[in-house]
């Protein structure tokens, strides 16, 4: 007579079988309500772009599309503890001489316009009367935070972006742009709160950063600057949509009736202070508790951003490139969120352990070109005054 045996656990709940990697990756995939994007297919796609635009090395804008990407999936893989924050990429984002003057229109104010900042926006009250969100201009509106700015310049040189003499022009370019730098650190300061603002330049594939603290105004010490008439708002007329007509005149809507006004006029500053039309002009005003910024720390300089590793498809190239592990922790350096902690997703925009950081050689030398590079931007305040849009004080 046989036995009755009682079942156990592992009777009556077999074990599961365990999903591999790739059926996991391929469900997540094919599921509709999800965009899955592997390390592979990232690297694949940003090294495309990258061979895109060392192929248009003369132009900067061919920088824009890899920067673009690798700047949105490190935003997209940040998740703030603060609900109605977002962290997000803005390319050509508008940094204003004071956020006093946010009331007016931006074409009429003095800017700065960095290739991207990434930004700390928040969801916003709505007016109860008609539910859309205020305004800038609204005292209840929550202003957005400044992490980091980034700029790109080309490297136009005979040789491969990977060369050790393409990081060495890159080296020495940087002096170029720490006065650009210098003036949008300024203008990050007055449109944006936080003792302390980042910048990341790239020239070509090699990066450098660098932190601005915020100086402390001095009652007793009044701030110089650029003579400039204060900031008054432009004229009623001048704040009205424009209509062309075709004598070559512009016409005024609202009032009492069109009025009609030369177009010269209207391209006429609002005041002495010069208005910044391209985004890279206006002078910035002078102001007692903005004080202007002094040299930058480095905290890393001409690194590469890219890494040569062997290739996975031998098919068609030997080596591949993928984003640098010193490029990856330079960039989780300056995400911090200034009103909380923010969490990244784990992802391929993580920098592995123990990453190298940069050397106190390195830095040095970094040190060095900057003062060089202000003593030029001094030399040239004083035999050519007239260029200068900005007045600092660098001690």
């Amino acid at each position: 007579m046989p036995t009755y045996k009682v079942p156990d656990e592992t009777d009556i709940f077999p074990p599961p079988i365990l999903e591999s990697n790739m059926d996991a990756a391929e469900r997540i995939y094919q599921d509709p309500k999800c965009l899955y994007i592997s390390a592979s297919s990232f690297e694949r796609r940003i090294q495309n772009l990258f061979e895109n635009a060392s192929a248009r090395r003369e132009v900067e804008a061919a920088l824009y599309a890899p920067y673009d990407r690798i700047l949105t999936d490190l935003c997209s893989s940040a998740e703030p503890d603060n609900a109605k924050a977002t962290v997000s990429c803005h390319p050509q984002s508008v940094l204003i001489d004071d956020v006093d003057k946010l009331k007016y229109p931006i074409r009429f104010l003095a800017r700065r316009i960095p290739d991207w900042a990434v930004l700390v926006t928040y969801l916003q009250l709505r007016a109860p009367d008609t539910g859309i969100p205020y305004r800038v201009n609204h005292p209840l509106f929550k202003l957005s935070q400044l992490l980091f700015w980034m700029e790109a310049k080309p490297l136009a040189i005979r040789e491969a972006w990977s060369s050790l003499d393409a990081q060495e022009a890159a080296g020495a370019a940087v002096s170029r742009y720490v006065s650009q730098l210098m003036e949008q650190a300024e203008f990050g300061f007055r449109h944006h709160s936080g003792d302390a603002v980042y910048a990341i330049l790239v020239v070509a594939t090699y990066f450098s950063v660098f932190r601005f603290d915020r100086p402390q105004p001095s009652p007793d010490t009044p701030v110089k600057s650029s003579p400039a008439a204060p900031s008054t708002p432009p004229p009623p007329a001048l704040r009205k949509r424009r209509r062309l007509n075709r004598s070559g005149t512009a016409q005024l809507g609202g009032g009492a009736g069109p009025s009609v006004v030369p177009l010269a006029a209207l391209r006429a500053p609002p005041s002495k202070v010069k208005e910044a039309a391209d985004g890279e002009q206006g002078e910035i005003s002078p102001h007692n508790k903005y004080p202007p910024v002094k040299a930058p720390s480095v905290l890393y300089y001409n690194e590469p951003v890219l890494v040569t590793v062997p290739s996975n498809d031998n098919a068609t190239t030997d080596t591949d490139e993928k984003l640098s592990p010193i490029f990856l922790q330079a960039l989780q350096d300056v995400m911090g969120v200034p009103d909380g902690n923010c969490s990244f997703q784990p992802s391929y925009m993580q920098p592995p352990a123990n990453v190298v950081r940069p050397s106190a050689k390195s830095l040095d030398v970094s040190k060095k070109l900057i003062d060089t590079a202000l003593k030029l931007r001094d030399q040239q305040d004083l035999t050519h005054p007239h260029t200068r849009t900005r007045t600092q004080e660098v001690p």
